[in-house]
């Protein structure tokens, strides 16, 4: 079955992103990777999704996909997380998959926690991510599909387990 993933990996507002963070952390663009620590930290509660990134994320269940999108009208994977993460946390993440993964600090799959993002490929064993999704517990991840829109599914299923490329920790 395949859940028709389309890449969600649309710059549009790259440099928007770049000029509030430049603007909040008084220095200029930042280099992809770096930790900082004037981010404020992702609110987690052990072992559940009770997080108000969570929180937020859940309240868009059921919205359809659209491609570079980031409303009640229509979101992809990345616009949801942006949304999530301003909403929940304050913290405004670049908009492309792949730039969430560079903003990241990265961590192990058995360090997952609620709150952190999962990045996936669009093939088997590649390395080109292109789809990311928000951890809730319990091996569930949030996340916009094109087949589905919003939707929670298990990182044990086959398809996300065959495409999991890495996890990161928003700090």
């Amino acid at each position: 079955m395949s859940l028709g993933l389309a890449g969600c990996h649309s710059s549009r507002n790259a440099v928007e992103y770049d000029s509030i963070y430049a603007e909040r952390t008084g220095g200029g663009k930042s280099s992809g990777g770096s930790h900082r620590s004037d981010r404020p930290a992702v609110p987690q509660v052990p072992g559940g999704d009770s997080g108000a990134v969570i929180k937020a994320a859940r309240s868009w269940l059921g919205v359809p996909y659209a491609y570079g999108g980031n409303s009640r009208n229509g979101t992809d994977c990345s616009g949801l997380t942006c949304m999530a993460y301003e909403t929940g946390a304050g913290i405004k993440l670049p908009r492309s998959s792949r730039e969430q993964a560079e903003y990241c600090r990265r961590i192990r799959r058995d360090e997952l926690r609620p709150g952190d993002l999962v990045f996936f490929t669009s093939s088997s064993g590649g390395s080109r991510i292109n789809h990311v999704a928000i951890y809730i517990g319990d091996n569930m991840i949030i996340h916009a599909t094109t087949s589905q829109g919003v939707t929670v599914s298990s990182l044990d299923e086959r398809y996300w387990s065959r495409h999991f490329y890495c996890c990161g920790r928003v700090l």
